[in-house]
């Protein structure tokens, strides 16, 4: 897990905590359709990137 991603996670519960604009679910799905291999909280980092 980056630096970055770790001090989110920190601000939103931990490890299994979630963003509220990126839910777990939009993870988990790409996790199972293979678009995905980065851990939670570094998508959620490209996700607000985008």
């Amino acid at each position: 897990m980056s630096e970055e991603a770790r001090t989110l996670a920190e601000q939103f519960g931990g490890v299994w905590g979630e963003h509220p604009e990126v839910p777990v679910s939009d993870w988990a799905y790409e996790v199972r359709n293979e678009d995905t291999r980065v851990g939670y909280w570094d998508y959620v980092l490209g996700r607000l990137e985008d």
